[in-house]
């Protein structure tokens, strides 16, 4: 799919490569599903996500509704009450950029 340079949301499915600028938003909706890799500033997920999430310099936030098997890459993390994630997450420090 290639690179954006705005905030990015998934009402349907997208199966693929996805990378937004480091302060765009990545946000997969109730509706939405997402296969493959995804690269953003910070992500919302509320549907389902299957793959990877880089969020390195920014939040990832999980809601009630995220169903989600997905390696996670973030700075800051939320994961609401009632989300079924299954996540290899790594908290990416100030430290590890360099």
């Amino acid at each position: 799919y290639g690179a954006f340079d705005c905030d990015v949301a998934v009402d349907g499915e997208v199966h693929g490569t996805l990378n937004l600028e480091r302060h765009s938003l990545l946000q997969v909706s109730v509706a939405g599903s997402a296969e493959g890799t995804f690269r953003a500033g910070h992500a919302r997920i509320e549907g389902r996500v299957s793959g990877e999430i880089d969020c390195s310099n920014g939040a990832v936030d999980f809601t009630e509704t995220a169903r989600c098997q997905v390696k996670v890459l973030y700075s800051e993390l939320s994961v609401a009450r009632g989300a079924d994630i299954e996540a290899d997450l790594h908290r990416v420090t100030e430290a590890a950029h360099g």
